[in-house]
């Protein structure tokens, strides 16, 4: 049975094995099939997710709205797998039972307060490793239609129990 920590390492490992299928002018290219976005701006996604958990861990309040946005994360894939090698060992020593605030916006106007909810370190692992499934989804679309002839793993993109449905 794989917890929560362990299945957040894997989920860093295996977006560390596709960034490195990957040249820079692929990683960093705008695709019209991902609406002008690149694979990077879509793996930078995911980093900033797994760095607002680590990044809100002091304070006790993890906030997704307020995101780095590193550009360099972007275009730049061995500095992408730097800062996933950094989250990796964050995550490994963290405590899925600790207890965080969240804080999330609901509206466009900078004006209204965010939302703030109790949670743990662990249900907001599961949240980015869920989001980063969504993400790869949208990675190998870009991939298959502009780089066809690079390997991603079987599954790439599918959350664990679409794979299980699928056998």
């Amino acid at each position: 049975m794989m917890n929560i920590r362990e299945a957040s390492m894997d989920m860093v490992d295996r977006l560390k094995a596709h960034i490195a299928l990957m040249d820079a002018d692929q990683y960093a290219e705008k695709l019209e099939v991902l609406n002008g976005s690149s694979v990077g701006d879509h793996f930078r996604h995911i980093i900033d997710f797994y760095l607002c958990i680590g990044n809100g861990l002091e304070a006790g309040l993890v906030s997704y709205d307020n995101r780095e946005r590193d550009i360099l994360i972007s275009q730049c894939p061995l500095y992408a797998s730097g800062k996933l090698n950094d989250i990796r060992e964050t995550i490994a020593v963290l405590d899925p039972e600790k207890s965080l605030l969240v804080a999330q916006s609901f509206s466009t106007d900078k004006t209204v307060p965010a939302v703030k909810l109790q949670t743990t370190v662990g249900r907001e692992l599961m949240y980015a490793y869920d989001h980063a499934v969504h993400h790869m989804a949208i990675i190998a679309i870009g991939i298959r239609v502009h780089f066809s002839d690079l390997q991603m793993e079987e599954g790439f993109g599918l959350a664990p129990s679409t794979i299980r449905n699928l056998s």
